[in-house]
């Protein structure tokens, strides 16, 4: 989240400026024992009109196992700290990421649908942490993949303030099978309208939202038991988002392959456009597919009753990865301003006995990060393969180390020897 250099503080995870609102609004130290976090109940306003006004109350000091299951996870890309907007806390001008005031507004529409008689309890990382003391956001980064654990649902927003929702409307049309019809060629488009081109485009901006490729969001959404997706008013839980997305690429491809009557019949123009969009999407397609189809991996799925509501849904438990390389392999596709959270924001997903905790200071660079990393690998695989596979050396305090960057995919396909730690010098 952050990085010290030459012995000053300096924010990577930058957060917009809010001194004023420190000195007004006290947040008392919490308990790192029973791992207490603050929760912000977020206000719903009579009309929930789209623009209004945004007010919550921080409550401090709750126990993670007292609020487990009685509170919504929020996962968003926070975009700029120079792009902000202002919420009331406690009655108090705070200012947020732009992008978080969106989610905001999306949340408690999705909550007025939904739950109106329910208040709405949010966990929130850059107001539910202290961001000026560094050692609580240290702390609370260390367990943050047991937050979204405990919560009964994460909602996550991909839109932003200039999205809306004819994307989703698009993909529903697709599904219906409205703007299809068959012919002797197969499947045929019914119509190249302008309004269709549109509704493709604004459903690839679903596909290309910035939030698919965080590195800390892969773990919010891996540890979520209820994602539910939020975008320009519209909400689907993951579930159904997985099943209608794979129908759709069916669709894509059937299209693709049996629309060379539509081709004939249609301008240059019209079939370059055509032509492009379904090569965006295939493009779009494989990083929301590495979130989407590697849930399974991470979870056993069931089904609950929800009491008194006569009805069932659908439920995540928590399976952990016991491939820490593999699970490395991961900073490959995702990004971060840190280049070490796209490695830390990946360990929460294992359960192995690592010993590797966040460390920003100018002394714990990244030749220090993968020179943990590589130990720790030695030590649980009782094996010094890592070694073998050294990519590069450095000289860190006089002795020269083997370092190995695991986020090389060829070390997914070595076979190596195996030696006993022990033994081996």
């Amino acid at each position: 989240m952050w990085r010290l250099t030459w012995g000053k503080p300096v924010d990577v995870f930058c957060t917009p400026s809010n001194k004023k609102y420190y000195s007004q609004v006290q947040y008392t130290p919490l308990d790192k024992q029973t791992k207490e976090i603050r929760l912000i109940k977020l206000l719903l306003e009579d009309g929930d009109s789209r623009g209004g006004d945004i007010r919550c109350e921080l409550l401090q000091g709750i126990p993670l196992d007292q609020a487990r299951n009685k509170f919504t996870a929020l996962s968003y890309c926070a975009g700029s700290a120079h792009e902000t907007k202002s919420l009331l806390v406690n009655g108090k001008t705070c200012n947020v990421f732009a992008n978080l005031h969106h989610a905001l507004l999306e949340c408690r529409h999705f909550w007025s649908q939904h739950r109106p008689q329910q208040e709405l309890l949010l966990w929130i990382d850059q107001i539910c942490i202290h961001q000026p003391d560094l050692k609580e956001r240290a702390h609370q980064v260390s367990f943050m993949g047991d937050i979204y654990r405990g919560a009964e649902q994460t909602l996550i927003c991909l839109s932003t303030k200039d999205c809306d929702g004819r994307g989703f409307d698009w993909m529903e049309e697709i599904l219906a099978g409205a703007a299809f019809s068959k012919n002797e060629y197969g499947l045929e488009l019914r119509t190249f309208s302008a309004k269709f081109f549109e509704g493709w485009n604004e459903f690839l901006m679903i596909l290309s939202s910035p939030w698919w490729s965080r590195a800390w969001v892969f773990q919010e959404f891996m540890l979520s038991k209820q994602p539910i997706f939020l975008y320009g008013r519209r909400s689907i839980p993951f579930h159904e988002l997985d099943l209608k997305l794979e129908r759709f690429f069916r669709i894509l491809q059937d299209m693709d392959n049996h629309c060379h009557g539509t081709y004939e019949r249609t301008s240059h123009n019209q079939k370059k456009e055509l032509q492009t969009l379904i090569a965006d999407s295939r493009r779009s397609r494989e990083q929301v597919f590495r979130f989407l189809t590697r849930k399974d991996e991470f979870t056993n799925f069931s089904t609950t009753r929800i009491p008194g509501a006569g009805s069932s849904r659908a439920e995540d438990h928590f399976r952990p990865t016991r491939d820490l390389k593999g699970l490395l392999w991961n900073a490959n596709f995702f990004n971060a301003s840190d280049e070490r959270d796209r490695v830390y924001a990946f360990l929460g997903l294992t359960d192995l006995p690592h010993g590797i905790v966040p460390k920003y200071s100018r002394n714990d660079g990244i030749e220090r990060m993968w020179l943990d990393i590589t130990r720790t690998i030695m030590t649980l695989e009782n094996s010094i393969e890592a070694l073998k596979y050294s990519c590069s050396s450095r000289k860190i305090g006089g002795p020269t180390y083997l370092l190995r960057d695991w986020k090389d995919p060829a070390i997914l396909f070595c076979e190596c020897r195996q030696y006993d730690c022990e033994a081996e010098n």
